[in-house]
C-alpha cells in the first residue's frame, strides 16, 4: 500500500470505531440522526508523492436545510448541503488549541505518516468531536450563528454573510428564540452596510414571511 492507503485505513479504523460510517465512494465519514447529520470529509491532495490530508467538518439540521429548500429557488445536492462547516485550522482556533492550528496534514514518508497520524488521533480526541458534540439541538445552531451577532464578536470578513444569515434566521426561528426579530433587523443592518448583498437582502425578507407562516 501507498501513503495515501495506509493514512486512510488508519482513519477508517480509527473513526469507525467512533461510530461513524464510511461513504462508499470518497474519504468521507458519517454518524446520522433523524435531526442532524455528522460528517468529517478527509479533502486530498497529491504531487510527487507527496499527500495533503486536510480535515473538513460539516453539520447538517435536516430542519434548518428543509426550510432552505421550502422557501428558495437554490436547489441543495443532498448530503453535499451542510448547515456549518469549519476546517481543523478553525476548529482550533475556537478552542484555542495552537497546537493544532495547521491546515492539513503533509506526508510523504513513514516518519511524516506516523507523526500525522498520532496529531490527527490526538486533535480528534482533544477537540475534534468535541466540536461536533456542539450540536445537539436547533438551539445549539441558534447559539452558533447568532451569539456573535448580538454580542458583536462576529468576524464578518471571516464568514459568508449570506450562508450565515439565513441559517440564523431559521435556527432562531425554531428556537424560538426571544430575540427573533432583532437577530432579523440585525442581520439586515449588516448586509445593508456592506452593499454587495441586495439579493440575500429580499431572499432574508421572504424568508421571514414564510417562517411567520411556517
Amino acid at each position: 500500500m501507498n501513503l495515501k492507503e495506509i493514512f486512510l485505513l488508519e482513519i477508517d479504523t480509527f473513526l469507525s470505531a467512533k461510530g461513524f460510517v464510511k461513504d462508499k465512494k470518497e474519504p468521507s465519514y458519517h454518524i446520522k440522526g433523524n435531526e442532524i447529520t455528522y460528517t468529517l470529509n478527509i479533502n486530498i491532495s497529491s504531487k510527487l508523492g507527496r499527500y495533503d490530508f486536510i480535515p473538513e467538518f460539516l453539520v447538517k439540521s435536516w430542519m434548518i436545510a428543509e426550510v432552505r429548500e421550502g422557501f428558495t429557488d437554490i436547489k441543495f445536492k443532498g448530503e453535499h448541503y451542510c448547515t456549518v462547516f469549519s476546517r481543523q485550522k478553525s476548529v482550533a482556533e475556537l478552542y484555542k488549541k495552537p497546537e493544532y492550528s495547521i491546515s492539513g496534514y503533509l506526508v510523504d514518508d513513514e516518519i511524516s505518516l506516523n507523526s500525522s497520524l498520532k496529531n490527527f488521533k490526538n486533535f480528534m480526541n482533544e477537540i475534534g468531536f468535541s466540536f461536533f458534540d456542539k450540536f445537539k439541538t436547533v438551539k445549539d445552531f441558534d447559539r452558533w450563528f447568532n451569539e456573535p451577532l448580538l454580542n458583536e464578536s462576529l468576524d464578518f470578513a471571516r464568514i459568508n454573510m449570506s450562508s450565515w444569515a439565513i441559517e440564523g434566521i431559521i435556527a432562531a426561528k425554531f428556537a424560538n428564540e426571544t430575540n427573533y426579530e432583532r437577530i432579523y433587523n440585525a442581520w439586515i443592518q449588516k448586509l445593508i452596510e456592506d452593499g454587495r448583498y441586495n439579493k440575500t437582502i429580499e431572499n432574508l425578507k421572504s424568508l421571514k414571511s414564510y417562517l411567520d407562516n411556517y
